[in-house]
Formats: C-alpha cells, sequence, structure tokens
C-alpha cells in the first residue's frame, strides 16, 4: 500500500505541474512566448517521428559520457594522488582552488582558441568540469579514512600498496560514487554550453538554434529533452549501483 501511495504522489507531482502550466499558458500568458505542453510534446513527436530528435539526442549523450568519463578519470587518479602525497596536494591545490572558482562557460573562448570549433573544443568543457567536481570528492573520500585502520594494515605487515588497494580505495569508493553521480548530472548542465562552440547537431544546439529563430516550442523541447535525460540517467546509475553494489547503495543504507 505504501508503494502504491508513494506511486500516486510521484505521478501527481508529474502532472499537476503540467496541468498548471497548461492551464496558465493558454488564459494568462502568452502561449507564444511559453507554448502550453501539448503543443511542446507534439513538436517532440514530430521531431522524433522524422528522427531529427534521436539523432540530436544521440550525439549529446556521445559528448556527455565521452567527457564524464575522461575527466572522471582524471579527476580520481589526480584526486586520490593528491590525498596519498603531500608534496603533490601542495602543487594540485592552488590549481584546484582556481579551478573550482571558473565555470565552463568562462572557457569557451579559450577553447575555440586552443581547439578551433571542432568536437575536441566541446568535449574540452565537458571534461574539465567533470575532473574539476571529481578531484576533490576523491580527495575527501581517501582523506575521511579512519588513521586507525591504515596503522592496523601496517601492525599486520602491509605493505603502502596493499594498504592503497585494500584499504584506502574501498573506503574511498562511497565518495567516489556519490561524485560520479553529481558529476554526471552536471555534465547534461554544461553539454549546452559546449554545443555552443559551432555544434551543427545536439540537444544544446537545438535550443540555442531556436532561439535565431524565434521558435520557443523547440527551444522548450531542448530544455526539457535535457531535463528527463538527466532524470533518466540519475535514475539509471542508481539501479545499476542497488544491483550490481547494493553495498554502496545509499537508498538502501539509509532507508
Amino acid at each position: 500500500m505504501a508503494c502504491w501511495h508513494r506511486w500516486v504522489r510521484g505521478v501527481g507531482a508529474v502532472l499537476l505541474p503540467l496541468a498548471i502550466w497548461e492551464l496558465v499558458s493558454r488564459t494568462v500568458l502568452n502561449a507564444v512566448l511559453i507554448p502550453p505542453p501539448t503543443v511542446v510534446s507534439l513538436a517532440a513527436w514530430e521531431m522524433l517521428q522524422s528522427g531529427e530528435l534521436f539523432v540530436h539526442i544521440m550525439v549529446s549523450l556521445r559528448r556527455i559520457f565521452v567527457g564524464f568519463a575522461l575527466g572522471s578519470t582524471v579527476g580520481i587518479a589526480i584526486g586520490v594522488l593528491a590525498a596519498w602525497n603531500r608534496l603533490v596536494w601542495d602543487l594540485v591545490r592552488p590549481l584546484v582552488a582556481v579551478c573550482s572558482a571558473v565555470p565552463p562557460v568562462a572557457l569557451i573562448p579559450l577553447a575555440m582558441t586552443w581547439f578551433g570549433i571542432d568536437e575536441t573544443a566541446r568535449l574540452f568543457l565537458i571534461t574539465y568540469l567533470a575532473a574539476v567536481l571529481m578531484l576533490p570528492n576523491a580527495m575527501s573520500g581517501v582523506r575521511n579514512i579512519a588513521p586507525i585502520r591504515i596503522r592496523a594494515a601496517r601492525s599486520l605487515g602491509a605493505r603502502s600498496k596493499q594498504i592503497y588497494l585494500s584499504v584506502m580505495l574501498p573506503d574511498a569508493f562511497p565518495f567516489i560514487l556519490t561524485g560520479l553521480r553529481v558529476t554526471l548530472g552536471f555534465c547534461f548542465m554544461v553539454v549546452v554550453a559546449a554545443e555552443m562552440i559551432g555544434a551543427n547537431s545536439g540537444v544544446g544546439y537545438v535550443i540555442m538554434q531556436s532561439r535565431h529563430y524565434a521558435m520557443t516550442t523547440k527551444m522548450f523541447v531542448g530544455i526539457l529533452l535535457l531535463g528527463l535525460m538527466g532524470i533518466a540517467f540519475d535514475a539509471l546509475f542508481r539501479r545499476l549501483l542497488a544491483t550490481s553494489l547494493p553495498r554502496f547503495a545509499v537508498e538502501k543504507r539509509t532507508s
């Protein structure tokens, strides 16, 4: 019964805002500037039937996941190394502080200067964001390990490599997984900025191109599509975590 009530509340949380949007758009607001959801869904269906929407989705997902994989790998590697080695941390700390304050949008002119307007520039922005977000998460995971666990491993004769692989990384894993989930969500946000760099396809391209031609309906299609994609892949991430690594499933640990 509780599960049924939760499902009803979830459906209501989606349908009620849509119903209010539909009503307000048709009665109070300018339907040209803020089209009702029925008009937006019809436009999305037409784009889906023509195959246009599918192409844009696939292009954006490829950019997101390639940049996410590259940036996360770099961020985790540097973060773990900086937490393990004081010299590396002293060298990396000023750079981390600077990069954390510089949003990817600010790097668009620099990316265009370095890489032009091809695919490398777009991947650079997504990779940059993923690395900057993952680095502190990996560091926090390693630094959060109780010193007594490391001392206990050493007292049992474990070497530095064994401590690193058998004690530090497993304890840091929940932090890394949380960082990956948050970083993936932000990658869906920054793909719009990345596709401002001379792209001719992608969901961000649809949004920006619609602005030039005042096609607000297609603009809403792109915006809502990004949100739905983010929700879907976040749910998929949690589902995979719950089935393949139930030990680290936050929902199960906190329920």
